[in-house]
């Protein structure tokens, strides 16, 4: 990070460098002088100044060499230069530009001459400081949003759309109760409820290496495998499906209600896209999708319910699996499910 008013001065006449320090300090800034090229990509490196004014006539290596190197640096590339200088042919402007400078003051200058282009140059880089924040701001936003691979597409101007991702893991989760409990409260303390169950939910999804996609009301889905499928993808969904089991029992409804939540969990192929421009929305379709939020409908309060496809994908040395039996279940029907436990250390594998 630069000094925002300090200017690094690099001239190797002592006259040139006392004046223009002097006059510099008077109007405000902090001036660092140095007499040659060589100290001046060594100050720079050490403390990248604000902007830098750079004679061209120096020992090696000259003006011109100084500030190509310090372009080539990511550390110093974005610290405007502007070259002053005796040299007055038009082809030794354009390659003062060509090397990256932003301005090109001829000597002899005229002291106010100088300080214009000076707080100039500043104003520009303080406003495009600026800008580089709130694009900064913009993506972190995007990337909480969408998928890191999907936010990178459309930062790139691609499209994101209509994609088939073969092995996807769906959880859906929901509150118990929800409506009743709603009504009995006011909003303020329904969201704050929300707010406290979901950033846990949230840091869950985040431990596992999860995709959240969704919260409505008071359902919440999360999915591996998107958008790139990963081995152990349903692992991890199983594994978080019992973390926020265990989360939940820490919270109070209110008047000493406890918290309960329903979670299904299946595996499939899913199609993924983003929707809408004004605020892109990355949505998934498929089976696996309607069949989680199915299996949530029918599970068992702090039980997650999980379909025969994702029951084949986990590892029973971590995982015991308590089946159900046969359900029903609206679009699909006649499935074999599960309850989902967690094996604990020195537990007994299941047979």
């Amino acid at each position: 990070m630069s000094e925002a008013n300090e200017i690094l001065i690099v001239d190797d006449t002592p006259a040139n460098l006392r004046l223009l320090s002097e006059v510099l300090v008077a109007a405000g800034y902090r001036a660092r002088p140095v007499i040659s090229g060589a100290q001046a990509l060594r100050a720079a490196a050490a403390a990248p100044p604000a902007l830098i004014l750079l004679d061209i006539h120096m020992p090696e290596p000259d003006g011109y060499e100084v500030c190509r190197r310090l372009k080539a640096d990511p550390a110093t590339r974005d610290v405007p230069v502007i070259f002053l200088s005796a040299l007055n042919e038009v082809i030794d402007k354009v390659r003062a530009f060509e090397v990256g400078g932003v301005d090109y003051v001829t000597k002899p200058f005229h002291i106010e001459e100088v300080l214009a282009r000076v707080r100039t140059h500043l104003t520009i880089r303080a406003l495009q400081d600026e800008l580089k924040r709130e694009r900064e701001k913009s993506d972190a936003l995007l990337y909480r949003m969408l998928p890191a691979a999907v936010a990178g597409a459309l930062r790139e101007g691609r499209s994101f759309g209509g994609e088939l991702f073969p092995a996807v893991t769906v959880l859906f989760a929901d509150i118990v109760g929800f409506t009743a409990l709603a009504r009995a409260r006011g909003a303020r303390q329904i969201f704050e409820l929300l707010d406290r169950l979901y950033t846990s939910f949230d840091a869950l999804s985040e431990r596992h290496g999860l995709y959240k996609v969704e919260t409505i009301g008071d359902c919440y889905v999360v999915v591996g495998g998107v958008p790139e499928a990963r081995p152990g993808d349903a692992d991890a969904v199983a594994a978080m499906a019992l973390d926020m089991i265990e989360a939940v029992h820490g919270f109070d409804a209110g008047d000493g209600v406890p918290l309960e939540i329903r979670i299904g969990i299946d595996s499939g192929p899913v199609i993924g896209g983003v929707v809408g421009s004004r605020t892109p929305r990355f949505c998934l379709l498929g089976d696996a999708m309607n069949a989680a939020s199915r299996l949530e409908r029918a599970s068992v309060p702090m039980l997650a319910h999980v379909s025969d496809r994702s029951a084949a994908l986990l590892d029973r040395g971590r995982f015991h699996l308590r089946s159900r039996g046969s359900l029903t279940l609206k679009g699909l029907g006649v499935v074999q499910t599960h309850f989902l436990e967690r094996v604990w250390p020195g537990a007994p594998r299941a047979g």
